[in-house]
């Protein structure tokens, strides 16, 4: 609350006078006035109803909000070098053809995705993060990771910036137990 307070010139998240009690135990705050999207990220994250899920002083420090301008292209850098995000407009496009048909399987969605001769590249690509020699079922639960993955980054980067979408993505990385999120986010989650 004292960050708050602080960068919108005095103000309070849950508002002033009588309803602030009752706002803090709710868990209804408003953070109109601040400007900064990383900001806004790292109050909304300090000031969480639930205390287990609001981070350490640690986490709060490593926050994009403080990263400097050598940080935020080392991890744009890196982020882009990763092989689900170079082809992550091939990978929805891979998940749109299974969806349609749900009787395919995961490499003959991509075969049928990318048919051309002029898409071998894309197609070998999308392959070889699937495992071109793993069974059909494995192959099926990559692309149902890979799914994951696109989808919420989808949702988490509608109208946001990259610290956000960043940051939440380090935060919510558990939910997608596979070995496609790239390395990069958990070593920036855990403190780089």
């Amino acid at each position: 609350m004292l960050t708050y307070y602080i960068l919108s010139d005095g103000k309070h998240p849950f508002g002033d006078g009588i309803h602030c009690v009752v706002n803090i135990s709710e868990g209804k705050y408003s953070l109109e006035d601040i400007k900064d999207i990383a900001a806004k990220d790292l109050i909304e994250w300090m000031i969480n109803k639930e205390p287990d899920k609001r981070p350490t002083i640690d986490r709060v420090l490593n926050h994009p909000y403080f990263w400097d301008d050598k940080r935020k292209k080392e991890v744009l850098k890196e982020l882009g070098d990763q092989p689900e995000v170079q082809h992550y407009i091939d990978i929805l496009k891979v998940c749109e053809t299974k969806k349609a048909e749900e009787a395919l399987t995961a490499r003959k969605a991509v075969e049928k995705t990318f048919i051309n001769t002029k898409d071998k590249h894309r197609r070998t690509a999308i392959l070889k993060m699937l495992g071109e020699t793993e069974s059909q079922e494995v192959q099926n639960q990559k692309l149902e990771d890979l799914s994951k993955v696109c989808n919420s980054a989808e949702k988490l980067t509608q109208g946001k910036s990259f610290s956000k979408w960043k940051s939440k993505v380090g935060r919510n990385i558990q939910q997608h137990d596979s070995h496609f999120l790239p390395e990069l986010f958990i070593k920036y989650q855990n403190n780089k």
